[in-house]
């Protein structure tokens, strides 16, 4: 799976074919509000990156008009992190909301935004950004929880192509133990189907910007390769998990796990 960056130039052709000055500013305007939107909040480089803006002023002009506010991060300036983050203001989701047809749930305190959360939703936003294409679609963390089923895990981001479901997981730290084994066994599963419905995915691919995550992740996910299935046991004040069997990992799902190399920005 390839993460080559469309140029600035097709996408402002792609956006403004067939639009006047004004309907192209309000067209930019609106793609960069909309993906504060479903992200939760963004950053200045991708929101040119996906409204196909060349100016570099698109930020500029949306915090002038009140719609978006910026503030620096905790870790700003560690690779991966943005040194400045744009998030959504009152006026600005009202925008949003005026032109949305689905609405969820929007944080407006952007002190409220997992500081340490912001190096992994960065990584499947630019990775989601360069992906973006007329057979390409995704829906975001936020919007797969409204989702949500009881007990099934929900993927960090789905990416639709070509009519195939890609569940997206982003590793920035490695898992170990029975946060792994669980990982893998959910991750088996969603490929699988069963007698009532198809998989619910046809590829997983784990993103992560470590080789040595990419490397166990990848051998962990070979046909063949063990792990365990853990289950609590004793009283439920003073319960612990145990292993309780181990399985192999099915030859059915043999190139359905991908584990990519991802570069931060």
């Amino acid at each position: 799976m390839t993460f080559s960056k469309q140029s600035k130039d097709a996408l402002r052709t792609r956006l403004e074919s067939g639009l006047n000055t004004r309907q192209i500013g309000e067209h930019k305007q609106q793609q960069a509000l909309l993906w504060i939107y479903r992200w939760g909040w963004s950053w200045p480089t991708v929101l040119e990156q996906i409204s196909g803006s060349k100016n570099n002023r698109l930020t500029s002009r949306l915090e002038k008009n009140k719609l978006v506010r910026t503030m620096v991060p905790e870790a700003a300036g560690i690779k991966g992190i943005p040194k400045k983050i744009v998030v959504l203001t009152e006026r600005g989701l009202q925008e949003v909301e005026r032109f949305q047809k689905k609405l969820i749930k929007y944080e407006l305190d952007p002190f409220r935004i997992r500081q340490t959360h912001i190096r992994h939703s960065a990584l499947g936003q630019q990775a989601t950004a360069n992906m973006l294409g007329p057979d390409f679609a995704f829906q975001t963390e936020r919007e797969l929880a409204v989702m949500s089923v009881k007990n099934m895990k929900q993927p960090d981001i789905l990416w639709i192509m070509d009519s195939k479901r890609v569940a997206v997981e982003i590793e920035l730290t490695s898992k170990w133990d029975r946060h792994l084994d669980q990982f893998v066994l959910s991750t088996i599963l969603s490929l699988m189907p069963s007698k009532q419905s198809p998989a619910r995915f046809d590829t997983v691919l784990v993103l992560t910007d470590s080789p040595a995550i990419q490397e166990r992740y990848r051998a962990q996910f070979e046909p063949g390769s063990k792990f365990n299935h853990w289950k609590k046991e004793g009283a439920e004040n003073t319960s612990k998990w145990k292993i309780s069997e181990q399985y192999t990992v099915p030859t059915e799902i043999e190139g359905k796990v991908v584990c990519q190399l991802f570069d931060s920005f």
